[in-house]
This record gives structure tokens, C-alpha cells and sequence, in this order.
């Protein structure tokens, strides 16, 4: 199924108007300056590592996306009532659940459009990103080895923008000891001044109607399961930047490159939830004893690049602050 052009059209212009909401009524961004938008973003569960970038190395104007990865949550979270059968006398606790239900490739091309985004908020920032076709066909990443770019796992799928590999991230870091050893060696083949990878887990969650929420089924930036928790290493949104190389060699030989100042951006802390309601019902029916409901695609696609737009341009602006100071 291909996505409609027209959907992710309107989801890219949603991002400049629509803001998410906050598990706490007290977060809001604040960017009138570069201090105030640190300490909101700080209040909002962001949390900024720079480790000498800018300072031992001059800051990023061209940089290489080495890693891309989306996981999409099938199901929300669960909420149960109960039903009574009047016959059997027989009380019991029934689940009412939404599933994303559509082809793998409607995720692949929703990843490849929120890669897209990305590219753009680094483009609005005033820095370069190399082609991917110049990153996967450079001799050192071809020499990388990584799992499938695709792969349903525990009621998830797992997407990488454009065919990038998938490194498998844990706490912000590469599990793949190769990778992690070598990413920082782009920067020499390819010319850039910092290499830069993305993890995120977006999924769905169930909210409550309040006076000020139209409640419903809602994107959020999380698991299903632990809300925020289950993404590589409890962060649901990570992006680090591997800035310049120091170059050496391993036991057998082997070069080895590792960079010579990093930072990291995690997501963490409190939900946020895009405002959107996307849930519609999508022939219930019943098995055993669970309804299933299936989310608007076009709302689940708006709010989803909405959410993650507006995640990775706090994230990137608030890095660049600690960069500049």
C-alpha cells in the first residue's frame, strides 16, 4: 500500500501549528531565548549530553545519518470494562484494544517521510546532510555488519529510513561493538564534520475524556505497554552525534575509528501524546471476548510526523545551544 501523498503532505504542514500535549499541564517549551528553551526543554523530559562538541571540535556543518530507526507499536494500551451475562450468571472482564493493521510497507514509507523531516530541521539549522545513497554506499558502512531493516518483533515493527542498516541501539548506544567502533570513520571517507543516528518508538495510547481532552485513542511517543518505558534503553526518542574521528588500529589489524567529541539527546520522563484523536471503529466484532478497533490511517499519519517533527526539532535546537555556548 503506497501512502497518498496528499495525507503526508498535510501531516508535514500540521507540524508548524499543532503542538503536543504533556503529561504535565506545566510543560511547555519556551524558545525566546536560548537559555529559556534549555530549561523547558529540561522541565519536559529532554535531556542534552555534549561531550566537547563546538568546543574540540568546531560545530557540525555537514553531516553523514548513519542510522535511522523507527519502531511502531501495533496496539494501544488496554482499558477493560466488564459484562455481565445474564444467562450464565457469569461476570467477565473484557479488553477493548486498537491495532495498526496495515501493510509493512505503510511503515516504511512513513519512516523514509519522518527521515525526510529530519533532514529538513537539520536543513533549518543551517547544516548539510550527505545523500544516504553517498552513506550506504561508502566503503566502511558497506563493510558493517546488522539485522534486517525490517522486522516484526513483540507486537512491533521495526523500520530504517531509505535501506539504511539497522545497528540495534540500547541506552542510546550501538549493541553492535563493530559499529560503534567504526561509525566515527564516515567522517573521514565522506568528508562530514559529524555522523548522526536516530531511535524512536512511537505508539498508541489510550486517554481519558476530560473537560480539556477529547479523549480516545491517541499517538504518543512510547510503547504501548510502559508508555514511555520498552524504547532502547527506556528513551524513546535518541538521537547521538559522533563529531570528528580518532583513528587506530584493533587487535587484528583493523581500523578502528571512534570520534573525537559526542552528544546525546534522549527523550525522556513524562508522555507526550500528539492532541489528534485517530481511533475509529473498523468492524469490532468479537475474539474472545476482545473488540478490536483499527485507527484512521490519515489521522495515525498526521500525528504521527507531527509528533516525531516536533520531538527531533526540540531535541536539534537544544543541542545546537549547547554547541554554540
Amino acid at each position: 500500500m503506497r501512502l497518498p501523498v496528499r495525507v503526508l503532505a498535510i501531516a508535514i504542514l500540521t507540524v508548524a501549528v499543532v503542538h503536543p500535549a504533556f503529561a504535565k499541564s506545566k510543560c511547555a517549551i519556551d524558545d525566546t531565548d536560548g537559555k529559556s528553551l534549555l530549561k523547558s526543554a529540561k522541565a519536559c523530559g529532554f535531556q542534552i549530553t555534549n561531550q566537547g562538541v563546538g568546543k574540540k571540535v568546531p560545530a557540525p556543518k555537514k553531516v553523514a545519518i548513519a542510522s535511522f530507526q523507527i519502531r511502531f507499536d501495533y496496539t494501544s494500551q488496554k482499558y477493560g470494562f466488564v459484562m455481565h451475562d445474564s444467562f450464565t450468571g457469569v461476570t467477565t472482564s473484557v479488553t477493548e484494544q486498537t491495532y495498526l493493521q496495515w501493510e509493512k510497507e505503510v511503515y516504511q514509507e512513513l519512516t523514509d517521510k519522518m527521515y525526510d523531516m529530519f533532514v529538513q530541521t537539520l536543513a533549518d539549522q543551517g547544516i548539510e546532510v550527505v545523500d544516504v545513497e553517498a552513506v550506504k554506499g561508502s566503503e566502511l558502512y558497506q563493510g558493517l555488519k546488522s539485522k534486517s531493516s525490517s522486522k516484526n518483533k513483540k507486537k512491533m515493527i521495526r523500520a530504517t529510513a531509505y535501506g539504511l542498516k539497522n545497528f540495534k541501539g540500547a541506552g542510546g548506544a550501538m549493541s553492535s561493538v563493530a559499529a560503534a567502533n567504526k561509525l566515527s570513520g564516515l567522517n573521514k571517507e565522506l568528508g562530514t564534520d559529524a555522523v548522526i543516528n536516530i531511535y524512536a518508538t512511537m505508539g498508541l495510547v489510550e486517554t481519558r475524556k476530560t473537560k480539556k481532552s477529547s479523549g480516545g485513542t491517541k499517538v504518543a511517543l512510547g510503547t504501548a505497554q510502559g508508555g514511555v518505558a520498552g524504547a532502547y534503553g527506556g528513551y524513546p526518542f535518541t538521537m547521538s552525534v559522533l563529531a570528528g574521528y580518532k583513528e587506530g588500529k584493533g587487535p587484528g589489524g583493523g581500523a578502528y575509528y571512534f570520534p573525537k567529541a559526542k552528544g546525546q539527546i534522549f527523550k525522556a520522563g513524562e508522555q507526550i501524546i500528539d492532541n489528534e484523536q485517530v481511533r475509529v471503529r473498523d468492524n469490532p466484532g468479537f475474539w474472545k471476548w476482545k473488540k478490536k478497533y483499527s485507527p484512521d490511517l490519515e489521522a495515525y499519519l498526521r500525528s504521527t510526523v507531527t509528533l516525531f517533527g516536533w520531538v527531533s526539532d526540540i531535541g536539534v535546537r537544544s543541542f545546537n545551544v549547547t554547541v554554540e555556548k
